[in-house]
């Protein structure tokens, strides 16, 4: 799978499925820093990383076998 952000984009990435919400998606830094344009905070100071949008990409295919595994580790 390739996971696009506003910055670049990671490939070869490993879809876990697991309790998250359906639309959200949980990485890891700092690897994710690649793909992803840090905006300030101006009260604190410190990088946003919360709220930014991806596009998920994968093989025709790949969303079905990932619930099926998930269906039968469930």
């Amino acid at each position: 799978m390739t996971v696009q952000g506003e910055a670049g984009a990671l490939e070869g990435i490993e879809i876990i499925p697991g309790e998250i919400r359906e639309g959200a998606a949980l990485m890891f830094y700092p690897e994710v820093n690649v793909i992803m344009k840090a905006v300030i905070d101006p009260r604190c100071g410190t990088p946003a990383f919360k709220r930014v949008p991806v596009l998920v990409r994968g093989p025709l295919g790949a969303a079905k076998d990932g619930i099926e595994r998930l269906n039968k580790a469930g």
